[in-house]
């Protein structure tokens, strides 16, 4: 692995920050353009964890997507986000903990959701792209990937990812609102619908019962129409 830890910026750090520029408690709350201001402390989110595989699952007003763009903008990486004019200060005041590394000197590739929208405008073969990009030792960041993935794409795309991590030891960190990729083989998964959020494996996932128990449901439900 690449990286352990990202410890964000605490909710002093932020409020410090703030109280400096004029902007207030207030500010935060009404959500003003102070982005990634004022949103991970609301969710008792202090640091992010890190396995081969890390997934940050749901889509809480775009939250996961929001620490996938701060993580990548840490890293120095090009992502297409949302204009954030707070984003440099907020990464000067956060920090990643390397496994190996004293600075950022691997590789880091990014498949975003705007890149895959034009890459399947072109008519060609998403799960392809995938076959094509995961085929070296690097950090790996990608938004959404199941998007236009069928199931059984889906399932593909999760053995291309197990390949990479055993064949060229590269790691992922992944948003993703996919209930078949929570299955990744040593995952660990962040379930960004829930507060406060913790990380979990998917042994021990709450979020994996609850869609076990869904599955269940529908499964006797099916059998009570028959």
């Amino acid at each position: 692995m690449f990286i352990d830890k990202f410890v964000l910026a605490s909710r002093d750090s932020e409020l410090d920050y703030l109280f400096a520029g004029g902007a207030t408690i207030d500010s935060v709350n009404d959500g003003q353009n102070i982005l990634p201001f004022g949103v991970f402390p609301k969710l008792h989110l202090e640091s992010v964890s890190f396995y081969d595989v890390t997934l940050f699952f749901g889509n809480r007003d775009s939250v996961s997507d929001l620490m996938l763009s701060v993580i990548s903008y840490k890293l120095g990486v090009q992502m297409p986000l949302p204009k954030m004019r707070c984003i440099k200060d907020y990464c000067r005041l956060s920090n990643f903990k390397y496994s190996s590394y004293e600075s950022r000197d691997f590789d880091v590739r990014v498949i975003s959701s705007a890149q895959v929208d034009e890459y399947v405008n072109s008519g060609k073969s998403l799960i392809k792209l995938y076959e094509k990009k995961l085929d070296r030792t690097a950090l790996y960041i990608l938004q959404l990937p199941e998007h236009y993935l069928s199931i059984e794409e889906q399932y593909a795309l999760m053995g291309l990812i197990g390949d990479a991590v055993r064949y060229y030891k590269a790691q992922f960190v992944i948003s993703t609102n996919s209930p078949i990729l929570l299955g990744i083989k040593n995952a660990l998964i962040y379930d960004f619908d829930t507060v406060p959020i913790v990380p979990h494996t998917w042994s021990n996932s709450p979020l994996v019962k609850r869609l076990t128990e869904m599955s269940q449901e529908v499964a006797s439900i099916h059998k009570r129409i028959k």
